[in-house]
Order: C-alpha cells, then sequence, then structure tokens
C-alpha cells in the first residue's frame, strides 16, 4: 500500500483470492479507551541516561546547540521555561546553558542526577563504535601548476582504501599539470569545506614557481576553506608551498614556526605539514589515521572566526 498506486502502475495490490492478507472480522463488546502506562509518565530518566552517556566534547556541542537555537527565539518567557526543563534533566547542564541569556536565573537543583549511563549511546567514546576512513570524502585542492605525482599518489591510495577524492581547482573540468590531467569535481566558488570529511592543500611541482604562491595568497576562497575546515575540526594536510601560506595567511599564529622550516611531516593541532614529495608511504598513513577519527576533537577553536 506504500507503493501503490505509482505513476509506473508498477506492484498493484494483491486481492484476497490471490493471497493477501484480509483483517479476521470478530465481533468486540466492552469500552474502548487509550491510556498510558505508569512508564509514560516519567519524561526525564531517559534523556538524563543519554546527557550522562555522552564523551565531553559531544556534552561541550550540545550545550552550544542548544545555546544556538534557543537564542534565537527573543521571549524570555519561553527561554526560561525551556531552562527549566533541561535543570530537570541535569542541573549543571541548566547552568551551561543559562549562562548564555542576561535576566534569567537557573532554579535550584529539583532532582539529583541519576548517574547511570550507556556506554553504546556516544558517537566518540562509545562502545562498538568503528572508526574507519573508508567512505569519507576529501577535498584535494589544486591550482594552475600543482604537484601532479602528489595528486595521483594521492588519489590512488585513498581509492585502494575506499576514500572518496574529490578534486577541486579553479575551473570546471580538465586542470593539467607535468603532463597528468585530472578532472575537477568542484571549483573554489561551487563548494565549501563542509562537502568533505578533511581537506588537502597541494603545493607546485617546481618548488620555485612563485606565481603558484602569489595566486594561493589571493584566493579568498582557498583561504576560507582553511579557516572553515580548522574550526569544524576537520583533518587538514598542507603540501609544500601551502605550509607557509597556510602558517601565515590562512592560520596565523596556530602553529609551532618550525612546521615552515622542518625536513620531516610534522602534526600539530590535526595538521599535517608535508615539506615536499617524497613521503608518500607515511603521508598517506598518517592521513588515513588521522581521518578515521572524524574530527581533531582536541583542537580549540572558539576563536577561529569561521
Amino acid at each position: 500500500m506504500n507503493y501503490y498506486p505509482n505513476r509506473k502502475n508498477h506492484t498493484p495490490l494483491a486481492t484476497a483470492e490471490e493471497g493477501a492478507y484480509t483483517h479476521y472480522r470478530s465481533k468486540v463488546e466492552g469500552v474502548q479507551d487509550r491510556v498510558h502506562g505508569p512508564k509514560f509518565k516519567e519524561h526525564y530518566n531517559q534523556a538524563t541516561l543519554f546527557y550522562n552517556s555522552l564523551s565531553d566534547v559531544e556534552k561541550k556541542h550540545f550545550v552550544s546547540a542548544v545555546q544556538f537555537e534557543l537564542g534565537k527565539c527573543d521571549e524570555a518567557e519561553v527561554q526560561q521555561r525551556i531552562i527549566d526543563k533541561y535543570n530537570i534533566i541535569d542541573h549543571d547542564l541548566a547552568v551551561q546553558i543559562g549562562s548564555a541569556f542576561g535576566g534569567l536565573t537557573v532554579p535550584d537543583e529539583v532532582r539529583k542526577n541519576h548517574g547511570q549511563k550507556s556506554e553504546f549511546l556516544s558517537q566518540v567514546t562509545g562502545t562498538n563504535q568503528v572508526f574507519t576512513a573508508k567512505g569519507r570524502q576529501v577535498g584535494i585542492y589544486i591550482l594552475p601548476g600543482f604537484n601532479s605525482a602528489v595528486v595521483t599518489e594521492l588519489k590512488t591510495a585513498f581509492t585502494a582504501a575506499g576514500i572518496i577524492p574529490m578534486i577541486v581547482g579553479p575551473v570546471k573540468g580538465s586542470v593539467t599539470s607535468g603532463g597528468v590531467t585530472f578532472q575537477t569535481q568542484f571549483t573554489f566558488e561551487t563548494c565549501r569545506s563542509t562537502h568533505f570529511d578533511g581537506l588537502i592543500f597541494v603545493g607546485p611541482q617546481d618548488e620555485t614557481n612563485t606565481e603558484y604562491t602569489e595566486t594561493l595568497r589571493k584566493q579568498g576562497r582557498i583561504k576560507h576553506a582553511a579557516i572553515e575546515g580548522f574550526f569544524h575540526q576537520k583533518p587538514l594536510l598542507a603540501h609544500g608551498k601551502c605550509i607557509p601560506w597556510m602558517a601565515d595567511l590562512a592560520l596565523p599564529g596556530e602553529f609551532s614556526p618550525s612546521v615552515k622550516t622542518g625536513e620531516e611531516i610534522q602534526t600539530e593541532k590535526g595538521v599535517i605539514f608535508v615539506p615536499s614529495a617524497g613521503f608518500g608511504v607515511e603521508m598517506i598513513k598518517q592521513w588515513t589515521d588521522l581521518l578515521a577519527k572524524h574530527r581533531v576533537w582536541d583542537r580549540e577553536v572558539e576563536h577561529i572566526a569561521a
């Protein structure tokens, strides 16, 4: 019945003669009523269980989400009522939410937190959670003159691992460098960092290519992608000449000076810095391990404007 009628007239309903289910007809006497058992009168234990089961970072996100949504309401009476409800779930939770609203009060604790939790509910620390890079989408940002060997290596390894590489370039269609052509799935103008689970910024084929770095410096869309991706706690990777761009222009003050001068791969705040080609195996492994965690949960981002 859920699939018929339909525009192609497929799978019509079967008749009783064809063996379809029919309701059994029986005589019923008595009084029909709609009632809830005693269990339905308790509305808060399960909500408290859910909150107790979250990891610290999930609790932080939960508080921010409630503050954001409730902050779009201009009725102080409604705000107060919602905070009163959260106070029944957990007093400390209500205090945190209420801190974003001036003039409102959080009542005293009216119901002690039962302290019970489930080991299965957290998406970060929950039992049986499987973290894998497989199926995640990665945006690979390139400019004319990009290092084609690095992009080829990334795409080959990602495809083999079940990771979905998406090329982001200045135009839609073919982009060629070093005799190798790639098809872009997005342009700088047609995507946001939110399309991807991680972002990679590839440097030039020729390290002396000043035009590449100058174009990179002038591309506000790429800069915004790096800032926004960092803010959303996504793993990032900067290769070659993208390293000083990342450290000095996109996210100044976030990294130690050594990331710009090191000759080996370095990782800070969930950003992998690959100084040059030749680090393929290590680069792929570090990136895959980082991507599998889904987010860089310990990265502080409150000060990031994105």
